[in-house]
């Protein structure tokens, strides 16, 4: 009985090993019948993968692509050449062509075609056909669809598949590289008139339109998910015809093929769904948002009323990482569609997607996402190094187990970044300065100034804190506080209106927009820097300190030269306006002009005649009287160093008179004197003088 039981027992371990390695085997895309198939990331599955990818082309099958691509480029010159051209049927003799071309490129890259084969194809006679199948797609930019209605909107899924464009490459030294650099062509100039089609199809049958490239709906890719467990993984289509025009957008195009996102946003504007993602986005939002109110986030709360979430189950009402990445690609649509031309903006901005994008910022805040957001990389649960007094442990616990912090914070980036693209998208000067104020009206400059002042996350780790490029979440609040300052800098930029806004608190006990940017000076992260102090140079601060530093140091030297409040007035005003001046370099290549720009616009305001007096001003009061002075002339130095890093403003500087009190600084505070104000402002003084 034990020999019988022991030969069972192998026998169904043995047939759980095929199963398991049967079942692998189809998650790796290899489809086999027979239970002793090649182990995942052996040499033989390796082999069997590039034998099925790899399908050699015979010279009957080369001459048959061949004899389909000369009847595609023909009737493509038939269409486009009649006496009145359809656009729809076009497009889809370009496609045609396309698919024709395309096994072709695919073979001569990777080797499929045989060398009896290859002696068929001309390398001159191939790019001469795309070439020229290129001009007569690209003519017809001006051409109408037909009138009938019924064929137009049978031809919408045609349309959609020709967007999309394939990618095509090959060595540098492959004879046939035109060839492919035309297919290429070819493929995006198809993509763009498709989309040319489909918007012209949608202004001409809306509500036709609207319902055939609505017919698919989402499902989700894991079916093994249930609503018992929380759904981590975003969901996908299943081929909807909307859901690929997206795809075309979120795709990054290199500067060639903008023109084809150009016309997928048209299109897909024409459709309307920039109406119906703007919907979804407020409408989630604000359900969250009021939902947040119902949830038992206080600790000993004995109300009746508020509602503890169950462990395991996903609660709907509330946020969840699968529809957190819903609305961040809502989000991040609005950008896109607003991002080519300054009318679609103004159809965005006309269609609430300001107040959609606020309200979806108010989501985070409501949870609690930023004082949740630890620097464990399992998930930022509570632990024993963040504050939780006020939250209930066991609902915190049961909200971040279907939506992490980092989820919501993630949308917050996307948000931003988007309306800064409505912010500063094309259009005249005028436009987008009405644009600006019609957006701050609608309650945006509220939202991104509370965006400016977040809790910062938990971070144990010390030498992430001192990082110049902060890393995990850290980084992560960063770059949603960097992007938020942009969209603040292009909101106040030659708008008074704007600025009377962000300089008001945005509440009671909050801070205002500059106050706040005035905190982000001091992190270490260089963008974030740049875009604090982009902000306050277009919130004109940089006028108000100089006008500052020179009342200051007129109340000092004519009223009250031991004032300590007002020498710490001084001080940070001076340090304030350095930082303004600090312009740290780009990383994209910029014109000469245009670099260390902030320096041009702080010059500008007069700031060297405001602070070239401050090195003399212990001499004005007398050496001894003034507390911290030693503070001033270094801070003073610390401005003029960074002020003359422009060659064109080192004559202005010296023609105020920097020189003399500068060398004056070097003789008071000698290399051999000790302490920590002293070593500080000789070395700054000699930094200055260099520069």
């Amino acid at each position: 009985v034990s020999s019988r039981c022991g030969a069972s027992g192998e026998m169904k371990s043995s047939t759980r090993a095929s199963r398991s390695q049967k079942r692998k085997a189809q998650d790796a895309g290899i489809e086999s019948s027979k239970a002793d198939s090649p182990a995942p990331g052996s040499a033989e599955r390796a082999a069997l993968k590039a034998g099925e990818a790899y399908s050699p082309l015979s010279r009957l099958t080369v001459q048959s692509k061949l004899t389909e691509l000369e009847g595609a480029v023909a009737e493509l010159r038939l269409r486009c050449e009649a006496s009145r051209p359809n656009l729809v049927e076009c497009v889809k003799a370009a496609h045609a062509a396309l698919q024709a071309m395309t096994p072709l490129v695919k073979g001569l890259d990777d080797g499929a075609v045989t060398v009896e084969a290859s002696g068929l194809l001309s390398a001159e006679s191939l790019e001469r056909q795309a070439t020229k199948a290129k001009e007569l797609l690209s003519k017809t930019s001006k051409h109408k669809i037909g009138k009938n209605a019924k064929d137009n909107l049978a031809a919408m899924p045609q349309l959609v598949d020709a967007l999309e464009c394939p990618r095509f490459f090959c060595s540098p030294d492959n004879k046939y590289k035109k060839f492919v650099d035309s297919a290429q062509a070819l493929g995006q100039e198809t993509c763009r008139r498709a989309a040319d089609a489909i918007q012209k199809i949608a202004v001409a049958n809306p509500e036709g339109s609207k319902r055939v490239v609505r017919t698919a709906v989402a499902t989700p890719t894991n079916e093994t998910n249930d609503a018992k467990k929380p759904p981590m993984v975003p969901s996908a289509t299943n081929g909807g015809m909307v859901d690929k025009m997206w795809a075309v957008l979120d795709r990054h195009f290199n500067p060639r093929e903008n023109k084809v996102q150009r016309a997928v946003a048209n299109a897909l504007i024409a459709l309307d769904e920039h109406e119906f993602i703007i919907g979804e986005l407020t409408k989630k939002s604000s359900a969250y948002i009021a939902n947040a109110d119902t949830l038992d986030f206080r600790q000993n709360d004995t109300k009746s009323d508020k509602k503890l979430l169950t462990h395991g189950v996903v609660d709907v009402s509330f946020p969840d990482d699968r529809t957190v990445e819903k609305m961040r690609r809502w989000a991040r649509h609005i950008g896109e569609l607003g991002r080519h031309y300054g009318e679609h903006s103004d159809i965005l901005v006309e269609a609430g997607a300001t107040q959609a994008l606020q309200t979806a910022l108010a989501v985070s805040t409501r949870y609690f996402a930023y004082e949740r957001l630890g620097d464990r990389e399992d998930g930022e649960y509570p632990n024993e190094s963040q504050k939780i007094g006020h939250f209930n442990p066991g609902t915190v616990h049961e909200v971040w187990e279907q939506c992490r912090p980092r989820s919501l914070v993630e949308l917050d980036k996307d948000v931003c970044s988007s309306i800064c693209v409505l912010l500063g998208s094309g259009g005249t000067d005028d436009e987008k300065k009405a644009r600006r104020a019609k957006m701050a009206r609608a309650g945006a400059h509220d939202a991104l100034v509370r965006m400016l002042d977040l809790p910062q996350p938990d971070v144990r780790d010390a030498l992430n804190l001192n990082m110049k490029r902060p890393q995990g979440n850290l980084a992560l609040v960063h770059e949603v506080t960097r992007r938020a300052a942009d969209a603040v800098c292009k909101m106040a930029t030659d708008n008074e209106t704007v600025k009377e806004l962000i300089l008001k608190p945005v509440g009671k006990g909050e801070p205002n927009g500059v106050s706040a940017l005035k905190i982000l000076l001091e992190r270490r992260d260089n963008k974030v820097q740049r875009a604090a102090a982009g902000a306050l140079i277009a919130l004109d601060e940089h006028r108000r300190l100089v006008a500052m530093i020179n009342e200051t140091r007129a109340k000092i030297v004519h009223l009250n030269p031991e004032d300590k409040n007002l020498f710490a007035q001084l001080k940070q005003s001076v340090r304030t306006l350095a930082e303004l001046a600090k312009d740290t370099p780009s990383t994209q290549p910029q014109p000469e002009e245009q670099e260390n720009k902030m320096v041009d616009q702080v010059v500008s305001a007069d700031a060297v005649e405001a602070i070239v007096p401050l090195l003399t001003l212990a001499k004005d009061i007398g050496e001894d009287r003034g507390p911290g002075i030693g503070d001033i002339e270094k801070e003073a130095c610390y401005a003029i160093g960074l002020l003359a890093s422009k060659e064109n403003h080192q004559n202005r500087i010296a023609d105020a008179g920097a020189l003399p009190g500068l060398v004056a600084l070097l003789k008071r505070y000698p290399p051999q004197m000790s302490g920590n104000v002293a070593p500080s402002v000789a070395r700054r003084a000699a930094g200055a003088v260099t520069n």
